[in-house]
């Protein structure tokens, strides 16, 4: 733990933030986190909707979690704009009803009513209601990949095999090999709005 700190506080402000948050279980607030918010707020456009991109090419991205942390389905979509590629994501969140519900998560039972989370039944986050939402999209939009964190998604993956997404589905495990190259170049973006 000695060598990791000393690391994260010889690296960037994300690097710190990642280790407070990964290692030391300690929520941060959003100025030591690694995009700017203001920012990030500027790159947004509240007037589009997921519906507005009905049968264009999507990427699906999934990291499923069970019972304490955000299962998420993440869905990307591009457009040229102007002559420049413009980059839209829109993201589900799955918790159980039990973390939703739990006292000291206030928050969290404000996001829900207000849709920004999905609750599900029970204990557990109910994966069968993300892999129905994730084959819904396969009607909806054209998706061309879908990639799928291998952490407890075994039953996951066989879902949406044996639903005849096979040939779309990706294991995409969350390692710096995999991760960073992506998030310089989301960082990027991002700053070029």
């Amino acid at each position: 733990m000695r060598t990791l700190c000393a690391e994260a506080d010889r690296s960037s402000p994300a690097a710190k933030a990642n280790f407070k948050t990964k290692r030391l279980n300690l929520w941060i607030d959003e100025a030591n986190g690694l995009f700017d918010p203001q920012c990030w707020a500027r790159c947004g456009n509240e007037d589009l909707q997921i519906e507005d991109f009905a049968g264009e090419d999507c990427y699906i991205g999934v990291d499923l979690a069970s019972r304490e942390d955000f299962a998420c389905v993440a869905y990307e979509f591009s457009r040229v704009v102007d002559g420049t590629p413009h980059y839209y994501a829109f993201v589900d969140h799955y918790l159980p009803a039990s973390r939703v519900q739990a006292a000291e998560n206030l928050s969290y039972r404000a996001w829900e009513s207000e849709k920004w989370i999905t609750e599900t039944e029970g204990e557990t986050t109910d994966f069968y209601e993300i892999i129905e939402t994730v084959l819904d999209s396969l009607k909806r939009y054209q998706v061309r990949l879908i990639a799928v964190d291998p952490w407890q998604s075994v039953q996951f993956m066989q879902g949406l095999e044996r639903a005849g997404a096979k040939d779309r589905v990706l294991e995409f495990r969350q390692r710096l090999s995999t991760l960073s190259e992506p998030t310089k170049d989301l960082m990027a973006l991002h700053r070029e709005g």
